[in-house]
């Protein structure tokens, strides 16, 4: 699979999850429920979807989740029933990058059928001229992209096989705004979803209590943000 386009398997930060004893609620009016408050917040740049993962082996049911997803980093929220009870769980953590050696080789293959074409075209000499200064400007419109408003471009060539592991490894710079988006975007869906469990489940004789899980490697949704960033092209 293309490092880029491995959506299902994240590496998770966070997890929690709650159990509601002798409770019920609708599924697709939970999952509205979050989309309508993600819509009211007006959260920038994010993507909602359902998606879907086995419960077992190849043969076994399916079960649904709703995944919010900005850039790399996603939510994947479950809503289903255990026996007379109801439980809901979140889970957060990002779509690895990967950088695999077939597409090294592919990328350079692609940039040499490039410079030949150019040879082709132009000659030796200034076909090797024509290929720099194109290659410039495309290096200095992948640097400069995130910030001017071409934002759908950016989105696209984060999820171009090959391309977008080029894209986010050289050219996508870091910068104190992204870092403060991001944070901000996983504080603003992780309250929103604990919200919208609160509310349908908040009435309830026991209330709710959120169980936070421990997974090995997380240090905490923030610090786990905080060490993203401080070795973001190590994965």
């Amino acid at each position: 699979m293309f490092g880029i386009w491995d959506l299902k398997h994240l590496r998770m930060a966070s997890r929690w999850h709650v159990l509601v004893p002798d409770f019920e609620v609708s599924t697709d009016e939970f999952y509205q429920m979050i989309k309508s408050a993600i819509e009211a917040k007006r959260v920038p740049d994010l993507e909602i979807s359902e998606i879907e993962f086995r419960e077992g082996g190849l043969m076994s049911a399916r079960r649904r989740y709703l995944r919010l997803r900005r850039e790399r980093l996603v939510f994947d929220v479950c809503s289903a029933p255990f026996g007379t009870s109801w439980f809901f769980s979140c889970r957060a953590g990002e779509i690895p990058m990967h950088l695999k050696v077939w597409e090294i080789v592919a990328m350079a293959a692609t940039i040499g059928g490039f410079f030949l074409l150019h040879m082709a075209i132009f000659g030796i000499n200034a076909g090797s001229a024509v290929f720099l200064l194109n290659a410039a400007a495309v290096i200095f419109l992948l640097n400069c992209l995130t910030a001017t408003s071409l934002y759908g471009l950016d989105a696209i060539l984060l999820r171009t096989p090959v391309v977008g592991a080029f894209y986010e490894r050289y050219f996508r710079g870091n910068s104190y705004f992204r870092e403060d988006t991001r944070q901000m975007y996983l504080q603003t869906v992780d309250g929103l979803v604990r919200g919208a469990v609160e509310e349908v489940a908040g009435q309830t004789p026991g209330g709710v209590k959120f169980m936070q899980d421990d997974i090995e490697t997380n240090i905490g949704l923030f610090g786990w943000i905080r060490e993203l960033f401080r070795r973001p092209w190590s994965r």
